[in-house]
């Protein structure tokens, strides 16, 4: 089986009511480096992730970053 790697940026981190946190990504275009294999095919996508309690992706999610 072959794999696909697609890249994304953390646009908002989004703290609720009792401090959980919204993660919500985006694909992005990317025609070079690791990105290349993943644009020409599927150039769009979201993520949202919820994180209910401290934890270490907590800490590692930052606004603007790409993943």
């Amino acid at each position: 089986m072959e794999s696909v790697l697609a890249k994304f940026v953390c646009n908002e981190i989004e703290t609720q009511e009792g401090g959980s946190k919204v993660l919500r990504l985006s694909a992005c275009v990317d025609e070079s480096g690791d990105g290349r294999d993943f644009t020409p095919y599927t150039p769009w996508g979201e993520i949202e992730m919820g994180l209910t309690d401290k934890t270490k992706a907590d800490e590692f999610f930052q606004v603007g970053r790409l993943y």
